[in-house]
């Protein structure tokens, strides 16, 4: 969007705003707005639902593909879950080089027998702390809501999806520096160094709290410096976008609550003048804040940063 019609578009949104709150006729845009709201709310809910079954189904899959390829747990391997506070894993045949955490209700651990028999036995216990941290905090459940979350809004409200990467790899860095606290540095070094993303023939990354292979380079930096790392920044566009989503959601909710309102008490004493006062300002705040959001938005192009450079599998 061009930066000078922008003015144009805040003034607009106050004339609505105003026209909202005063009781102005138009031919039906009060209802076309609660409509447009409700629909808004309705695809919201729809995108949150198929977000949240598509996560389970793919949760039961990955229970099914554990279950195919499940061994009995060496005894090394017990032993080093114990020393870590795990009470037990599971153990996969499978050549590959990987753990990871997953169950809504109760998470479980799950280990590859290659990554096993590659890393040493403090390697493979910060391998063990760095799942107990996902284990304690219910870590696959939450990010099943926090995808479900993104999906509802993120259509909506872009900067939502830079959110839910930030929390993903906050709960990574969590449990990266919970694995430091119990076994130090260069044990998480080298279990990071041993371990790749997932099994490749199960869509693991919906199911289960693992890091993405792009996480990689923020978590060695964590390693390297002793410091949490600065996180991504969310770009200017996306904020942009997403404070005009918020005008154009905060403008249709209002108008949907002062119809509704006027609707329901009709006829009561000082009712419609409070009711267009709160309206007025509360939408001319809505829309200034989104115009001057909007504004940076089409500066934004000069104000974004690249992106860091992402790392393939671990």
């Amino acid at each position: 969007m061009a930066v000078a019609p922008l003015p144009a578009v805040a003034v607009i949104g106050c004339v609505v705003a105003w026209c909202l709150s005063t009781g102005v006729r138009a031919p039906g845009w009060a209802s076309i707005l609660v409509i447009a709201t409700v629909a808004l709310m309705a695809v919201g809910a729809v995108r949150a639902l198929r977000s949240g079954l598509a996560q389970v189904l793919a949760t039961s899959r990955l229970a099914r593909a554990v279950g195919d390829h499940w061994m009995v747990c060496p005894p090394r391997v017990a032993e080093l879950a114990r020393r870590a506070g795990l009470g037990e894993v599971e153990v996969v045949d499978d050549d590959g080089r990987y753990a990871y955490t997953y169950g809504l209700r109760s998470p479980q651990v799950v280990v590859s027998r290659g990554l096993t028999e590659c890393t040493d036995d403090a390697q493979l216990v910060a391998v063990f702390a760095h799942e107990r941290h996902h284990v304690a905090q219910n870590d696959p459940l939450k990010v099943v809501l926090a995808r479900a979350v993104a999906a509802a809004t993120g259509w909506v409200l872009p900067a939502v999806n830079h959110l839910l990467d930030r929390y993903l790899l906050g709960r990574e860095l969590d449990a990266d520096r919970r694995a430091i606290e119990c076994c130090g540095r260069p044990a998480v070094a080298g279990a990071l160094l041993h371990a790749v993303s997932g099994p490749q023939d199960v869509g693991v990354g919906a199911a289960a709290a693992i890091a993405a292979p792009h996480m990689m380079e923020v978590r060695l930096h964590q390693l390297e410096r002793s410091t949490a790392p600065v996180l991504p920044t969310i770009p200017v566009r996306a904020v942009g976008r997403t404070a005009a989503g918020l005008m154009a959601v905060t403008t249709g909710l209002t108008a949907s609550v002062m119809w509704l309102g006027r609707t329901a008490g009709a006829g009561l004493p000082m009712g419609d003048g409070v009711g267009a006062m709160g309206g007025t300002l509360i939408c001319v705040a809505m829309w200034v804040l989104g115009a001057c959001a909007l504004w940076l938005h089409g500066r934004g192009v000069s104000l974004t940063h690249p992106p860091p450079s992402s790392t393939t599998d671990r």
